[in-house]
């Protein structure tokens, strides 16, 4: 039996690898010119590591089927909540709205993660409609 490659899973895929590759090149956070490290430096690095994580998880959901297809997707959907969560709220970035990190990095992450959520979401409750009805 064939397996079909799963659209929305690739999708995922590609995009936490955009969005890891942007927060390490284009979208990065503020650079200080004494060498410190400010909290956006973290908040992208956090950033970056969960991108990471959602481009293993959304490659894994791929490359399975079944039950441990379902748990990847669900992760990845959780992760991905968090990577929308962490500039700004988990990780505090600088005060002034025109900052790089509050004027770039923030929305790249927060759009990127937010459609890689909303696609991991409706492709897990997918899944697991078939899981429940048996079919996969």
């Amino acid at each position: 039996m064939k397996k079909r490659v799963s659209a929305p899973g690739i999708i995922c895929f590609i995009l936490s690898l955009l969005m890891t590759v942007l927060v390490l090149t284009v979208s990065h956070a503020c650079v200080h010119d004494d060498g410190t490290y400010s909290s956006c430096h973290w908040a992208g690095v956090v950033s970056m590591m969960l991108g990471v994580v959602m481009a293993v998880l959304s490659a894994a959901s791929v490359l399975r089927t079944g039950l441990p297809a379902l748990t990847c997707t669900a992760l990845a959907a959780m992760v991905s909540v968090l990577a929308f969560l962490t500039p700004g709220t988990l990780v505090p970035l600088c005060m002034m709205a025109a900052m790089r990190c509050n004027a770039i990095m923030r929305p790249t992450v927060m759009v990127l993660s937010g459609i890689v959520a909303v696609i991991s979401l409706l492709r897990g409750i997918f899944l697991f409609r078939k899981q429940m009805k048996g079919n996969v």
